[in-house]
């Protein structure tokens, strides 16, 4: 994955040069990127004449500026400007931690940027872009769908078992009253037996 990814930084960078001007001096800030759909994470250092990206493994120790999490699809909707931002970090769609003034500054880089990620990863195939740009498409609506489904198989689980917490909480509650009970009265025996 590191090989392709740096691959499409490369591309990125010769694209959309401009978005690495506008960050201005937050491009010596680094920013982990972490779809939390995914296993991994990106380190990314926007270094105006040489940016990197690395991949990570999520349990691997790393200090960034700023930290921006959420759903890949979420993500590479902000990074091509095709939602707003503000309401993304508003609704907690996607948490930001760290640097708010460096996560702003990267979101406004590459807001209007025209950024189409797809296209722009489909061109490092050459002759065999437009092919590439189809399977891209394809595999953006299949990952689209299932992040659909898997948000209402999740948001249908967490309703069941917040149900049952609340029944399991409610019962709790009406035999710690019985136990109180039995308790009072025990101690009510106990003082006219004496």
């Amino acid at each position: 994955m590191g090989p392709a990814v740096s691959a499409a930084m490369r591309l990125m960078h010769a694209k959309h040069r401009h978005v690495f001007e506008r960050l201005g001096t937050y491009a010596d800030k680094t920013f982990l990127i972490d779809p939390t759909d995914l296993p991994f994470a990106f380190l990314l250092e926007p270094r105006l004449e040489k940016p990197k990206i690395r991949t990570l493994k999520p349990e691997t120790d790393v200090v960034a500026d700023t930290t921006i999490r959420g759903p890949l699809a979420e993500l590479i909707a902000l990074m091509e400007g095709r939602v707003d931002g503000d309401a993304l970090f508003f609704s907690r769609a996607l948490i930001m931690e760290g640097d708010t003034e460096a996560a702003l500054a990267l979101r406004n880089a590459v807001d209007g940027e025209g950024i189409d990620l797809a296209r722009d990863f489909a061109a490092l195939f050459g002759p065999l872009a437009p092919v590439a740009a189809h399977a891209g498409g394809v595999a953006t609506r299949a990952a689209q769908h299932f992040a659909q489904r898997t948000e209402i198989l999740s948001t249908s689980l967490l309703g069941t078992v917040d149900k049952r917490s609340l029944a399991n909480k409610r019962r709790m509650k009406e035999l710690q009253t019985r136990i109180d009970e039995l308790e009072h009265r025990l101690a009510r025996k106990k003082v006219r037996v004496e």
